[in-house]
């Protein structure tokens, strides 16, 4: 809607490394910051945004691992004998079969 407060365009500027800024050589002055703080603060936002990018880049793959181990125990927990045997002598490993299993289906997810 392009209605921005000042607080939050001042918040923008502090935040965007000083490359970014229209007038890069100019150094950016921000209220109540020093500039060992702003280092520090771009230092931690290259690190947060380096930290996602590599989540972001296996993310779909550890679905997918998810998704088809989730399917495995579905099956495994649905198999009578199998089921049968592990609440028996392992029910403390059967109940979190089937809290993994209803975690990862998307009817409970919605």
């Amino acid at each position: 809607m392009n209605n921005f407060t000042a607080s939050y365009a001042r918040a923008i500027m502090a935040a965007a490394r000083q490359d970014d800024l229209a007038k890069p050589d100019r150094a950016k002055k921000v209220a109540g910051v020093t500039p060992e703080q702003m280092a520090r603060m771009e230092r931690e936002l290259e690190s947060l945004n380096h930290d996602f990018r590599a989540r972001e880049a296996t993310f779909g793959d550890d679905v997918l691992q998810l998704v088809l181990a989730s399917r495995y125990l579905q099956r495994l927990i649905e198999n009578r004998n199998v089921a049968a045997y592990l609440e028996t002598r392992h029910a403390d490993i059967i109940a979190e079969f089937r809290t993994i299993v209803s975690a990862s289906t998307l009817d409970s997810a919605a």
